[in-house]
């Protein structure tokens, strides 16, 4: 499997070298951080087949860490996020520890196999219970061994404003992560699969309908391009749509600065809350 993005620095003073890594259901990232000149020196992005071997994304992902020697080194630091959709976020008020998985059942049923995992996102009061399934965090575990794991959504949380409304949609080959922000309370953060640009549209306006979000400041990220049937069908029904930079507090090598920003802004963010 090819990658569909590969900007690899040539390189790497490991004891001051941070790879952060998202794994999905869709896709496999990582990149790579000189945390001594606050540099993202590199990136890499695969997308997976979904209607072909992607049935089975543990043995995938084996097959792409085997070919990847910059993943097979220590490093400073190794943290993982995971996006997948099995999540739940529940006030610190009401979180029994002994209910993760009564809950996830509950919510998600029980016919996946899956470690429930637990995020304490201590700035929202707020804890994330969530599934992996279990072959695809054995092989992640067994791969890196030092690692420190969050899902996705807790690194969103840690990201939101405390004023203010905008729906954050981060695209992947199919589907959407929506995160909505109302007068600085958040509304929602969920995973919808999607086949056409009208889906996504879909989506994003049903959850806007459903919090009463009429005013909303679209923030978009990830697999989107500026000129495609999707960014125009968004932009019959969304009148402040904007793409979202790179974070202001990293220097970018040159190949990845010749790239749409918003194609990694998603992922490079991470590395502030991690």
């Amino acid at each position: 499997m090819n990658p569909v993005f590969e900007i690899l620095p040539q390189d790497i003073d490991a004891a001051q070298t941070s790879i952060i890594v998202e794994v999905s259901d869709e896709s496999f990232s990582y990149f790579v951080i000189n945390d001594e000149s606050r540099m993202i020196t590199g990136s890499c992005i695969f997308h997976f087949d979904t209607n072909n071997a992607e049935k089975n994304i543990a043995v995938v992902l084996n097959k792409i860490l085997d070919k990847q020697p910059l993943l097979k080194r220590y490093y400073n630091r190794i943290f993982i996020s995971y996006s997948f959709n099995e999540s739940l976020l529940i006030p610190g008020l009401y979180y029994d520890e002994n209910k993760n998985n009564e809950n996830i059942n509950l919510v998600y049923g029980d016919l996946q196999e899956g470690v429930i995992l637990t995020d304490h996102v201590a700035e929202k009061e707020l804890f994330n219970t969530y599934r992996i399934p279990s072959n695809i965090h054995s092989a992640m575990s067994a791969q890196f061994p030092t690692a420190s794991f969050a899902h996705q959504y807790s690194l969103l949380l840690k990201q939101l404003p405390n004023a203010g409304s905008e729906l954050n949609v981060i695209f992947y080959p199919n589907k959407v992560v929506v995160t909505l922000l109302k007068e600085g309370r958040l509304q929602i953060i969920q995973t919808f699969n999607y086949k056409t640009s009208e889906d996504a549209v879909y989506y994003m306006l049903n959850v806007c309908n459903q919090f009463q979000a009429n005013e909303v400041n679209v923030q978009l990220s990830g697999m989107i391009e500026k000129d495609s049937n999707m960014f125009r069908e968004i932009n019959k029904y969304f009148l402040t749509t904007t793409f979202t930079d790179l974070p202001r507090e990293y220097e970018y090598a040159d190949g990845i600065k010749e790239l749409p920003t918003h194609f990694f802004s998603h992922l490079f963010s991470t590395a502030l809350c991690v």
